[in-house]
């Protein structure tokens, strides 16, 4: 076996061996501290590129995460998501309780408040992209007001 990396945080290793998993490589785990992740040489640069695309996410597995902004509903936490996801920003969507009994019924799911979880390190960056964004839905909105006074 091969010493593919050596992690500080045992979380991070944790990530990347499920990663590995799903992509059919076998490894073998080193319980020291810190935790070393070994896999076969032959699928060594099949793990490499899989532990490089994953970079990000493997580091904020062992962050702190933080709601960045709360949806109305699931449909535009997923327009949100999306959004974080296409600027390499890791996410997750965690439904809120509803205060007074069950959700509105639309569909198969129901209109509930999302949160959108983003690691400490991104938050930052995150919440620049949601006002961005919130930002240009308002002055589209704006010009298409105005577009209707001049027609009418």
């Amino acid at each position: 076996m091969k010493l593919l990396k050596l992690y500080k945080y045992r979380q991070e290793a944790r990530t990347l061996m499920d990663l590995l998993k799903e992509n059919d490589i076998s490894y073998e785990e080193r319980k020291l501290t810190p935790t070393e992740v070994f896999v076969d040489p032959e699928d060594f640069d099949k793990a490499k590129a899989i532990l490089e695309e994953n970079k990000q996410i493997i580091q904020a597995s062992s962050e702190k995460w933080f709601a960045v902004t709360t949806a109305p509903d699931e449909v535009t936490a997923e327009i949100i998501k999306s959004s974080l996801d296409s600027e390499d920003i890791p996410c997750v969507l965690k439904g809120l309780a509803v205060p007074y009994g069950e959700p509105i019924i639309m569909g198969q799911g129901g209109v509930v408040p999302m949160e959108i979880l983003v690691p400490e390190s991104c938050y930052d960056r995150a919440q620049e992209i949601i006002e961005s964004h919130l930002d240009e839905d308002a002055q589209s909105g704006y010009e298409e007001d105005e577009e209707k006074k001049k027609t009418d």
